[in-house]
């Protein structure tokens, strides 16, 4: 399995990992996602599934059930940074492009001083997470997620 996106913190801990794709996408898939975050070791607390309507983000505890979750929508979070967007063709790669330039603005506020989601993120503890933070494409394993 792969991550698209693993955001770590100011230490360089991982702590989000990040699934992108350019569908939408079912409650399974968002599953998948947990149980792999779940899985990892040591075990990343948040994990995100970003479809094109939808962003679901968790924080798994130790068994894989959820703790806290956030659910938003990806037009209105990710339309921030393409007002197009949801009304034309989204494919993978831009999706992606766009995830990081959002999380890039939470960590960095390069683009907005409060960014799209940010009360949200607070409200489950990711928010001060990823400031200062960086990501990386690094896979985690070999196959997709989803």
């Amino acid at each position: 399995m792969t991550a698209d996106i693993i955001a770590k913190d100011q230490e360089g801990r991982d702590i989000l990992l990040v699934e992108v794709k350019a569908s939408v996408l079912s409650e399974n898939a968002i599953s998948q996602i947990l149980k792999m975050a779940s899985a990892t070791t040591p075990s990343i607390p948040y994990a995100m599934v970003v479809g094109l309507n939808e962003i679901s983000v968790v924080r798994p505890d130790d068994s894989g059930s959820k703790v806290k979750s956030l659910r938003l929508d990806s037009k209105e979070i990710l339309g921030h940074y393409d007002p197009e967007y949801g009304h034309k063709r989204i494919f993978d790669y831009y999706l992606k492009a766009l995830v990081e330039a959002w999380l890039n603005d939470l960590a960095y506020h390069w683009d907005s001083d409060s960014p799209p989601g940010s009360k949200g993120l607070a409200e489950i503890g990711l928010l001060e997470r990823l400031e200062g933070g960086t990501l990386s494409d690094v896979p985690i394993a070999s196959d997709s997620l989803c």
